[in-house]
């Protein structure tokens, strides 16, 4: 649907994916403060099923019952010394964290259109390193390739953007 003088939004799933770059922010909760990730470029947003499979004694083949869908975000990441959440994200990828190390919470802000506070959409993630290379001689950077495999269901409410913009405050619903 599109409104005059606004961008235009899909909706998919539970997650905002937009027609216009600056639309969706990413933020990512760290020791208690929820910082933007900056330098993220969103390359594919995915669903996988989330199935339960059973397999009684007395049948051959197993039973599988779809339960829904949960996303999977694959981007490309500059990573920037000194930014804590891409220091956050690198530190993860070379202690080559698994399981429940791996586990990121992200904040997905729609700014479309929209005036303060955003809708959000607040996720517990499994962050999954693919590649990781030096962005070039002399600089401090590094290309990272990765993705972020919802564990769990969203708890949605609003984003207020503080003043640097650089952190928000996140109210879920009641």
């Amino acid at each position: 649907m599109r409104r005059a003088g606004a961008s235009t939004i899909k909706g998919v799933g539970e997650i905002f994916y937009p027609y216009k770059a600056g639309d969706l922010l990413i933020y990512i909760g760290i020791s208690g403060k929820v910082t933007l990730l900056r330098g993220a470029l969103v390359q594919k947003i995915e669903f996988s099923p989330v199935r339960h499979t059973r397999r009684y004694f007395d049948e051959p083949e197993g039973t599988a019952d779809l339960f829904g869908t949960l996303p999977s975000i694959r981007c490309e990441i500059e990573l920037c010394l000194g930014d804590p959440a891409h220091e956050y994200l690198l530190g993860k990828t070379l202690l080559g964290a698994v399981g429940g190390e791996a586990a990121v919470e992200l904040y997905l802000v729609d700014r479309a259109g929209k005036s303060p506070p955003y809708p959000c959409h607040k996720r517990e993630f499994t962050f999954i390193p693919h590649s990781l290379r030096a962005a070039g001689s002399g600089v401090a950077a590094y290309q990272l390739l990765c993705e972020f495999a919802a564990r769990g269901p969203a708890q949605h409410g609003a984003a207020l953007l503080l003043d640097d913009g650089q952190t928000l405050e996140f109210a879920g619903e009641a």
